[in-house]
C-alpha cells in the first residue's frame, strides 16, 4: 500500500449549476486515488468562494470559469483565479465547458479539463498529474512544518522570555526580530517533514551546529547580474565549458545605466573532487587514514600543498561536489558572465567566507623557516629563562 494511502486531501469545488457539483463530488470520492482520498466542499457564490477559500486548509482549488450561460462569458471563475493568486496559494484545476478559452491560464499549477463527454475521468487523471508533481504534498507539509514551528517558538520562547522582551514588544521592529529568530527555528526538524512528502527518501537533519548541503547554495539565482559565489559555466580560451565561481565583491558588478564599474571580475575554476587523490584513493580503500585526509580536504585544511589554496563546495542536486583553486584564477568579461549559465550562488556567509579565504591566500608572505635546531640547542643553554 502506497505510504500516502489514508490521508484526505481537502478540495474546494467552485460551480454555480448544483447537479454539476453533486456529480463531481460523489464521483471523485468514490474514486480510488493512490495518494489518498478527497473530501470536497462545493459552493456556488464564486463572490464568497474567496472567504472560504481562506478559512480552509486547502489543497486544491476545483473551479468553474463562467458564471451561468457559458455564452454570455461572465468570467467569474477566471476573476476568482486572479484575486486567489494574489491572497493565497493551491493548485487550481479550471473544469470548464470552454477549455479552449481559458488555455492562456495554464502552468504548472494550473490545469484546463473540458466538461464535455468524458470529463470526469479526464477530471480524475487531472487530480493524478497534479498530485503526481507533489505540489499538493509540499505545500501542506511546508504549512503544517511553518506552524508546528511557530506553535513552538511562541509557546516554547516568547512566552518564556516574555518578562525579558515585553518592552521591545512596543516597538515596531519586535516583529522584524521575531522573524529574525523565527528564521532559525525554521531549519530544525525538515527531516520528518522531507519523508513525509517522500516517503522513501533517506533523510537526516545535520547537526545543530552543522548545515546540509542544499543551504549553501542560492538556487536558482537572483536577478541577472553576476554577483560574488555565482558557479557559472564560461568558455576559456579553448575550453567552451568551464565551471568558476566568482570570488569578486557583488557591488561592482551591478549594471547601473547599461554598465558596471568594472569590465572583468575574477573568478576562479571549480574542479570536480573526483580528481583529486584524496578522494580517489578513499574509494579504492576507506582506511581510517585516507578518510581523514579527504575530511582535511572537505574541512578546507588539505594536508598536502597549500592548505589555503583550495576551498571544498559541496554537492546538492545535480551539481557534484567540487574544489575551488584559487591557484587557477581567471579575469572573465562581466558580459560573458551575465550570458553565462548560472549553476547555483553560494549563499552568504559562506561566499564571504570563501572571498576571505581567496585574500588570505593572495596575502600570504613567504618567509624563510627558521632554524629549529639552533633554537633547541639555545633552550638548553637556558635560552627560555628570564
Amino acid at each position: 500500500m502506497n505510504a500516502e494511502n489514508g490521508r484526505i486531501w481537502q478540495v474546494v469545488h467552485v460551480e454555480d449549476a448544483r447537479d454539476t457539483l453533486r456529480q463531481v463530488q460523489e464521483y471523485l470520492e468514490g474514486e480510488a486515488f493512490e495518494f489518498g482520498a478527497l473530501r470536497l466542499t462545493g459552493t456556488g457564490d464564486f463572490d464568497q468562494a474567496l472567504d472560504l477559500l481562506r478559512e480552509r486548509r486547502v489543497d486544491l482549488l476545483l473551479l468553474d470559469v463562467y458564471r451561468g450561460d457559458p455564452a454570455v462569458r461572465d468570467s467569474a471563475g477566471t476573476e476568482l483565479l486572479r484575486r486567489w493568486r494574489d491572497t493565497g496559494f493551491a493548485p487550481v484545476i479550471l473544469y470548464t465547458a470552454l477549455p479552449e478559452s481559458v488555455r492562456d491560464h495554464e502552468g504548472p499549477f494550473v490545469q484546463v479539463v473540458s466538461k464535455e463527454a468524458g470529463g470526469l475521468p479526464r477530471l480524475a487523471d487531472a487530480l493524478r498529474a497534479m498530485f503526481a508533481t507533489r505540489i499538493p504534498q509540499i505545500h501542506r507539509a511546508v504549512v503544517n512544518h511553518l506552524d508546528a514551528a511557530l506553535r513552538s517558538y511562541m509557546w516554547g520562547f516568547v512566552e518564556g522570555h516574555w518578562e525579558e522582551i515585553r518592552g521591545l514588544a512596543e516597538q515596531p521592529d519586535f516583529i522584524r526580530l521575531l522573524l529574525g529568530r523565527l528564521g532559525l527555528q525554521f531549519r530544525h526538524g525538515v527531516a520528518p517533514l522531507i519523508r513525509t512528502v517522500y516517503p522513501d527518501a533517506d533523510a537526516a537533519d545535520p547537526a545543530t551546529d552543522a548545515v546540509h548541503p542544499v543551504e549553501y547554495y542560492v538556487r536558482p539565482p537572483i536577478g541577472p547580474d553576476p554577483q560574488l559565489g555565482d558557479l557559472r559555466r564560461v568558455p576559456i580560451a579553448d575550453e567552451p565549458d568551464v565551471l568558476v565561481v566568482v570570488v569578486w565583491p557583488s557591488c561592482d558588478l551591478v549594471h547601473r545605466d547599461g554598465r558596471c564599474k568594472v569590465d572583468r571580475a575574477l573568478c576562479a575554476r571549480v574542479t570536480p573532487i573526483a580528481e583529486f587523490d584524496e578522494y580517489a584513493t578513499w574509494i579504492a580503500e576507506e582506511s581510517q587514514g585516507r578518510r581523514q585526509a579527504l575530511t582535511a580536504l572537505i574541512g578546507n585544511n588539505r594536508r598536502t600543498g597549500q592548505a589555503e589554496r583550495y576551498h571544498f563546495l559541496p554537492g546538492a542536486w545535480d551539481m557534484p561536489a567540487g574544489v575551488v583553486d584559487f591557484g587557477e584564477l581567471e579575469h572573465v568579461q562581466v558580459d560573458v558572465l551575465r550570458r553565462a549559465e548560472c549553476v547555483a550562488t553560494v549563499a552568504s556567509p559562506f561566499a564571504e567566507s570563501m572571498a576571505a579565504r581567496l585574500v588570505r591566500y593572495l596575502g600570504r608572505v613567504g618567509t624563510p623557516d627558521l632554524d629549529v635546531e639552533i633554537v633547541l640547542a639555545s633552550l638548553r643553554r637556558g635560552g627560555g629563562h628570564e
